[in-house]
């Protein structure tokens, strides 16, 4: 009887618990070489860019972006960013696609996911503080 009711807690600790955290950039900060605001609807190919951040907008974003708090997916298939879409570039060419259910790292030919997510309306009012997206979103 003790097994069995070990073995459900750790089950329960296995689904419901999500950890909370912040989001954490594939590169470091520094090397971050632009931040666009924009729309997907396709995948990782159909980003098209609404607005370029300026440096001080993107300090402001990366401060904004480390109060939200994001959850990870234990389990399923990823999904495409889609919706607004947040583009980091890197120096070296590699990028990450940020959406507030997923996200998505591109570097040369290879793609990796994110498999994190947060609250829909904490990040449409972090993105909501450079941008006025509204008419944009079907």
């Amino acid at each position: 009887m003790k097994k069995l009711i070990a073995l459900l807690l750790v089950i329960s600790a296995l689904f419901t618990g999500c950890t909370r955290s912040v989001y954490i950039l594939r590169q470091l900060d520094v090397n971050v070489e632009s931040i666009e605001i924009g729309i997907t609807k396709f995948g990782m190919e159909s980003f098209e860019s609404k607005k370029v951040l300026n440096d001080e907008e993107m300090a402001e974003f990366f401060e904004g972006l480390s109060e939200l708090m994001f959850k990870r997916y234990l389990f399923g298939d990823p999904s495409d960013v889609g919706g607004l879409t947040v583009k980091i570039t890197y120096l070296d060419g590699a990028y990450e696609l940020i959406c507030y259910y997923t996200s998505q790292y591109k570097k040369d030919d290879r793609m990796s996911y994110g498999w994190q997510f947060c609250e829909e309306e904490e990040f449409n009012a972090l993105i909501g503080k450079f941008y006025d997206y509204e008419a944009d979103i079907d």
